[in-house]
């Protein structure tokens, strides 16, 4: 068989090591053997036959990446995953908040089917261009933006770095030329309304706190009298940036705390003296998970404000991601973490304070809606107006 490395090769090696400490008076017994060893020979006997026997050639990589993601898949973790190491890097990256593309979220405009630009992170290839959020494409290369050809579209703005896309804007039929490359994303977006700043948080990277700290600086120096925190689509990321932000905020005391799989409970992280005394309001929907619903409980947990939406996603635990030798990486839960008031929310989600629906209209048009519009913003606005 065409193989660089034959998988038996491999799993023997692995299995020596296993076996080392199940040597009884220089004989190895079976019935000594652990489950993973026992794996291992099983591996190594369906690679004898098929080595010998099997009418096609085999790919060493796919299936290397086939049982790692086998393993992790029995695992019975949905948040677990293995990726390969050109997938694991470009994970990494977007951890830190970095990413390939032309910087721009997008959702389909209801009503004639264009692309709506809805975020567009700064300093990024399609900002450096003129495209700012609430502008629409409608042609994407020589290619109109239909309701049969969205998904193309959308598939069309990603490209590779160095790649040039041309979009055409729907409100002055203007075609502009973008550059895909690496650029920082834009996590927080920050401006006031009235009295009040608005800082919507979309993730949690490790660049989000330098932008959260000058969001909170600006709103600072603007004179808010209150803030308004938006983490509704906001998936979580980080459990040390999601504290570093806390940290700002909240007084002195514990905001995180996680409990590992052998019952044994730990504070990873608390908050010093230093807070911002301003009435808050953090927005929350379904898909407000992790580290946002920490940070939206935490909020709570020290009477700090409000949380107005819907129940949350319900997440509750944490991973950690490891790196393996071969730059692959594998990430796995591995503990449930708490809030100051140690509330479980795995099952039901965090509940907010003041809980609505959104109308079939508001549903229909929310990425349209202005903020006189926006029913979120406006039960924030009416709740600080009270305080």
């Amino acid at each position: 068989m065409n193989r660089k490395f034959s998988l038996r090769s491999i799993i023997l090696i692995g299995l020596a090591g296993l076996l080392a400490g199940v040597v009884l008076a220089g004989v190895v017994t079976y019935a000594l053997m652990g489950d993973m060893a026992k794996t291992f020979i099983k591996l190594s006997e369906i690679d004898f036959f098929v080595d010998r026997y099997f009418y096609g050639e085999v790919d060493s990589e796919k299936l290397e990446k086939a049982i790692c993601e086998g393993y992790v898949e029995a695992l019975d973790d949905k948040y677990a995953k293995y990726l390969a190491a050109e997938d694991a890097a470009v994970n990494f990256d977007h951890l830190e908040g970095n990413r390939s593309g032309i910087g721009v979220t997008v959702v389909k405009h209801p009503d004639n089917d264009c692309i709506y630009v809805v975020d567009v992170s700064e300093n990024g290839p399609a900002h450096k261009v003129g495209i700012r959020a609430g502008d629409v494409i409608s042609k994407v290369g020589d290619v109109a933006v239909t309701e049969e050809t969205y998904i193309k579209c959308v598939d069309m703005l990603i490209g590779e770095i160095g790649d040039t896309i041309s979009v055409t804007r729907l409100s002055d039929g203007k075609k502009l030329d973008i550059i895909v490359d690496k650029f920082e994303v834009q996590s927080v977006f920050y401006r006031m309304i009235g009295d009040y700043a608005y800082i919507r948080i979309s993730a949690f990277s490790d660049n989000s706190v330098e932008q959260f700290k000058n969001a909170l600086n600006k709103a600072q120096d603007s004179n808010a009298k209150g803030l308004i925190f938006d983490v509704t689509g906001n998936g979580g990321g980080t459990v040390d940036s999601v504290a570093e932000i806390l940290d700002m905020l909240l007084p002195e005391g514990e905001i995180m705390s996680v409990k590992y799989a052998n019952g044994a409970s730990e504070v990873l992280h608390r908050s010093d003296k230093e807070e911002v005394d301003l009435p808050m309001v953090v927005l929350t929907d379904k898909f407000t998970a992790s580290a946002a619903e920490l940070f939206s409980i935490s909020i709570r947990d020290y009477d700090k404000g409000v949380l107005i939406g819907q129940p949350t996603y319900g997440k509750g635990v944490m991973q950690t991601t490891y790196r393996l030798d071969d730059g692959s990486s594998i990430k796995f839960t591995v503990a449930q973490f708490f809030s100051k008031s140690k509330t479980d929310f795995r099952k039901d989600g965090i509940i907010p304070d003041e809980e609505f629906s959104l109308s079939e209209y508001e549903q229909k048009y929310f990425y349209l809606l202005g903020d006189d519009e926006n029913p979120y913003i406006q039960r924030a606005i009416k709740y600080l107006n009270e305080q």
